[in-house]
């Protein structure tokens, strides 16, 4: 028997509210250890099973090669640059991929200051994806954290929890090398 919708094992997601909560949680469990903090974040998102999925709609762009995505009130265009045949609308379906890991990942680490009531100032992340195979895969991913005046040992605890939360890294990570580090 299948559990129901929005409550099977082994899936982790937040919702905008539980990003919220996430960081309440990294500023009330100041107190504890890192890996006590972990560990209670770690718990927390186990137990949230609150978004049982993600629709989006794609459709065709007449008259063109790009197609326009719906996310919610949100539209983007996708297309192939014009070298490889495309109109150069948008970019690709797999740039969108990698931009997809350092936006969720971006948000949760904004979650994470916001919630510890800590500026954060110059947040950056570059995220790389490396391709390889044939049909070409996306092999292994890696993201380089940078932050303005952010004392190293905040960013790298702040770091930790919002890779916790990023539905993104957690997918992938199951797949390939999903790598993080601080510039």
């Amino acid at each position: 028997m299948n559990p129901p919708r929005g409550k099977r094992r082994g899936m982790r997601s937040l919702s905008r509210f539980n990003l919220k909560a996430l960081g309440y949680f990294a500023q009330k469990l100041d107190c504890c250890t890192d890996h006590e903090q972990i560990e209670h974040i770690d718990n927390f998102i186990q137990e949230d099973q609150t978004v049982p999925e993600v629709t989006t709609t794609i459709s065709q762009i007449e008259g063109s090669t790009a197609a326009r995505t719906r996310i919610r009130e949100h539209e983007l265009v996708t297309d192939r640059p014009m070298e490889k045949g495309g109109g150069n609308q948008g970019p690709m379906g797999g740039e969108m991929f990698v931009a997809s890991l350092g936006g969720c990942f971006m948000s949760n680490l904004i979650a994470a200051f916001q919630g510890r009531g800590i500026e954060a100032k110059g947040l950056y992340v570059k995220v790389s994806g490396t391709l390889d195979g044939t049909p070409p895969r996306f092999q292994k991913m890696a993201m380089a954290v940078k932050g303005n005046g952010i004392d190293r040992d905040q960013m790298e605890k702040m770091v930790l929890i919002a890779e916790r939360g990023c539905i993104v890294a957690n997918t992938l990570k199951q797949f390939m090398d999903v790598e993080i580090s601080i510039a």
